[in-house]
């Protein structure tokens, strides 16, 4: 939003246009904020910090994240590898990762992510941005103030965006403890972005071919993913397990404020209370 309204205001667009725009994209933040206040009494709660996960889960977000000892290249060249070396699982073991960091954290590589082209794309976006941006610079701040052009506007909001975005993503998943693979694509607007910065980048007499292998690209990636398939198992009605709780149980005060091998969470009637009590420990 603010690299958007820094755009319209240069192009000299209706302020009363750009605090419309602004007014709603704050209302759904605040509308946001209200329901998780709603939901989890506190407008910054999400429910990450509710207890209503598999213990393991529990025990790396509330009593410690043992990859915070991970030094930055260690955690760094394990997200590179997952970002961009994990595109064929038939190589890979279940329960392991290329690159992975010596030390303990909930992995789930059951989905392949982006693969070494997707590197490539975004590394030569970056760096055609670096040279557009310097050359830009050496003719005066004046002419790298491309915005009151459409593509220029475009170039300049695209380079921002995927920039800041991708960034932030590779700060918040460098140690994060639970690191399922699907988390990962969250980084594929980003990268779809700088797929797009780098065909701006290109002479315009290869712009309809280079559009054309983009969206081929696109495409192949799309098609040519993985995913490790479960069995799924045929079972009678009767035969399938449920863990659904039982409508009766225990009133939590008749706890004590404890719970051990017979007096333990699930005996109450509340609805997921306990998820991840091991009666053996």
């Amino acid at each position: 939003m603010l690299t958007c309204s820094a755009i319209f205001l240069v192009r000299r667009c209706s302020v009363r246009t750009i605090l419309c725009a602004n007014g709603i994209f704050a209302a759904g933040l605040i509308f946001l904020a209200l329901t998780n206040w709603s939901r989890f009494g506190l407008p910054t709660e999400f429910g990450h910090n509710l207890s209503v996960t598999p213990g393991i889960i529990v025990f790396m977000t509330r009593m410690g994240n043992p990859m915070r000892q991970a030094s930055f290249s260690e955690a760094g060249r394990e997200l590179f590898s997952t970002l961009f070396l994990m595109r064929n699982l038939k190589n890979q073991p279940d329960d392991l990762v290329r690159g992975q960091a010596p030390y303990e954290r909930w992995r789930d590589p059951y989905l392949s992510t982006f693969d070494l082209s997707c590197a490539v794309v975004c590394a030569l976006a970056i760096a055609g941005a670096i040279v557009w941006i310097w050359r830009k610079r050496r003719a005066g701040w004046q002419a790298l103030m491309y915005l009151h052009r459409p593509g220029g506007a475009l170039f300049l909001a695209t380079l921002a965006w995927s920039g800041l975005s991708s960034g932030a993503l590779f700060v918040f998943y460098l140690r994060f403890p639970n690191f399922s693979f699907r988390y990962l694509l969250d980084f594929a607007p980003a990268f779809t972005g700088f797929a797009l910065l780098l065909w701006l980048l290109l002479p315009k007499r290869f712009s309809w071919f280079a559009l054309n292998a983009l969206a081929v690209w696109l495409g192949y990636e799309v098609l040519t993913s993985q995913v490790r398939s479960a069995p799924v198992p045929l079972l009678a009605r009767d035969k399938i397990p449920t863990d659904l709780v039982r409508m009766e149980g225990r009133r939590i005060a008749e706890f004590d404020g404890s719970y051990d091998a017979t007096n333990h969470p699930a005996k109450t009637a509340l609805a997921y209370n306990g998820n991840g009590w091991a009666e053996e420990d």
